[in-house]
C-alpha cells in the first residue's frame, strides 16, 4: 500500500467513526452546550451540532485552500450555516457532502504528489500529506468529544446560535475570506 492509499483509509475510517459517533445524536442534545469559561472559544460555541458543522466547514475550506484553487470561500460556509441553521438532520447530511467534496479535491493526487506544498486555511505552507493527514486526525478528535458530550448532555430546547456568525467573527482576516 502506497502513502496515498493509507492516507485515504485513513480518512475514510476515520470519518466513518466520526459517522457511527454522530448517528445516536438527537437533535435536543445536538443543540446542548457545553458551559464555557468566560472568553474561551473552542471552534466552535461548545454544541455538538457547532462541532459537526466546524468539521464540515474546515473539509470545504481545507480542500479549497490546498487543491481547488479557492474556489469555496469562508463567507460562503458562513452563508451555508445561516442557512443549515440548527438543523441536526441538514447538518449531518451537509457533512456527509463535505466529505465528499474533501476526498474528491485530493483524490487525482499521486504518492509521489503527496510531498508537494499546499496551502492550509491560513495561508501556511505545508506538504499535501501533512494536510490530508491533519483533516482525518480532526474528524478523530471531534468524534471523541462527541462521543463524550452525548453522554453527558441534558436535551436542550434551545438551539445554539447560527455557526455562520462564529465564522464571521473568527475568520474574517483569514486567507479565502
Amino acid at each position: 500500500m502506497d502513502a496515498k492509499a493509507l492516507l485515504e483509509l485513513i480518512a475514510k475510517r476515520n470519518f466513518e467513526d466520526l459517522c457511527e459517533t454522530t448517528s445516536t445524536v438527537e437533535e435536543a442534545v445536538s443543540w446542548a452546550v457545553v458551559p464555557l469559561k468566560e472568553g474561551e472559544y473552542l471552534n466552535t460555541d461548545g454544541a455538538i451540532l457547532s462541532m459537526v458543522q466546524h468539521v464540515a466547514c474546515c473539509k470545504r475550506m481545507y480542500a479549497s485552500a490546498a487543491f481547488m484553487d479557492g474556489e469555496v470561500r469562508w463567507r460562503d460556509c458562513a452563508d451555508r450555516y445561516d442557512a443549515i441553521g440548527s438543523d441536526w438532520a441538514k447538518t449531518v447530511e451537509d457533512l456527509r457532502d463535505a466529505q465528499r467534496y474533501w476526498l474528491a479535491s485530493w483524490n487525482g493526487l499521486t504518492a509521489e504528489d503527496l510531498e508537494g506544498i499546499r496551502l492550509s486555511i491560513r495561508g501556511k505552507e505545508l506538504p499535501a500529506w501533512r494536510i490530508i493527514n491533519a483533516m482525518a486526525q480532526h474528524d478523530a478528535y471531534h468524534a471523541g468529544q462527541i462521543e463524550i458530550l452525548k453522554v453527558t448532555l441534558q436535551p436542550s430546547e434551545t438551539p445554539p446560535p447560527s455557526m455562520g456568525d462564529d465564522i464571521r467573527k473568527y475568520c474574517r482576516d483569514l486567507p479565502n475570506w
